[in-house]
């Protein structure tokens, strides 16, 4: 009888985890509202949207979890995607606090020539967003990272 706690506990923390509702969903979510946000930019000024990309997503959320881990923000010499893109692109962004704030992310890149030119160049069709929230010099940090690519 004392294991059944204990096992109820373990079951709740997966269903959690499962659920759509949790943590890992709004990452989800604000992931895509900043594509979408990025796609309707694109799209005003003429430009095809991109589409979503699994391989990108996940080199986006890996190296934003690695800036954070490895307490650094920045960019390295060769941006870390999957060989079968030939061209790729990176975008990296942070703020306080444990708000995704996609929107906000969007508007600082769109008001930095060099962010900007990245994120609006025909070159790409596929985006990958990445998100985490962790402590940068001892702060509550958002990191940001959008992983652009064509094949």
């Amino acid at each position: 009888m004392r294991r059944t706690p204990a096992l109820a506990a373990y079951v709740a923390a997966a269903v959690a985890l499962l659920c759509p509702g949790s943590a890992f969903a709004a990452v989800d979510e604000a992931e895509g509202r900043a594509i979408e946000g990025l796609n309707e930019i694109r799209t005003a000024r003429g430009l095809a949207p991109l589409r979503a990309s699994k391989a990108l997503t996940q080199s986006a959320n890996a190296y934003s979890r690695r800036m954070l881990v490895g307490e650094f923000f920045g960019h390295q010499a060769r941006i870390p995607v999957a060989s079968r893109f030939r061209t790729a692109g990176e975008t990296l962004a942070w703020h306080s606090g444990w708000q995704p704030g996609a929107r906000r992310t969007l508007r600082q890149w769109m008001n930095s020539p060099p962010h900007r030119a990245v994120l609006l160049s025909p070159a790409f069709r596929l985006v990958g967003m990445g998100m985490e929230r962790g402590r940068l010099g001892g702060r509550a940090t958002t990191m940001w990272v959008a992983h652009l690519g064509r094949r």
